[in-house]
């Protein structure tokens, strides 16, 4: 497996956190689709986290995005255009869609891929 560099590296690990810290939300707020199209604020609360895996997905080399192509990797990066520059006509089914059905694949990618790097250090 190709060894991850610096910057992928440290691009997964915030991918991650920010995948992360949506399904801590989900949880700790107790947030289902009726609440999250019910509750603006909640909704905000999320796609901060959403916008910055998309800023973040921009910045991985192509390398490894071409290795990982089971991700798709400029919908990753669209959804933050999406999310910037639409952001009052957001459709909150499509968003939480994105959010239960797309960031948990995408974060076991992410994972994975720093896992198996851990494993070549050794």
């Amino acid at each position: 497996m190709r060894e991850l560099s610096v910057r992928d590296q440290t691009i997964l690990e915030a991918i991650v956190e920010h995948c992360q810290s949506i399904a801590n939300r989900l949880e700790r707020f107790d947030i289902d689709k009726d609440v999250f199209t019910a509750d603006a604020a909640l909704r905000e609360m999320l796609l901060f986290p959403l916008l910055q895996i998309g800023e973040l997905a921009n910045r991985l080399s192509e390398g490894f995005t071409q290795t990982h192509d089971e991700i798709p990797w400029r919908s990753v990066v669209g959804l933050r255009n999406v999310v910037v520059h639409k952001y009052n006509a957001l459709d909150s089914d499509w968003v939480w869609d994105t959010i239960t059905n797309d960031l948990p694949p995408l974060n076991n990618c992410c994972e994975l891929a720093l896992n198996a790097n851990e494993g070549d250090d050794k």
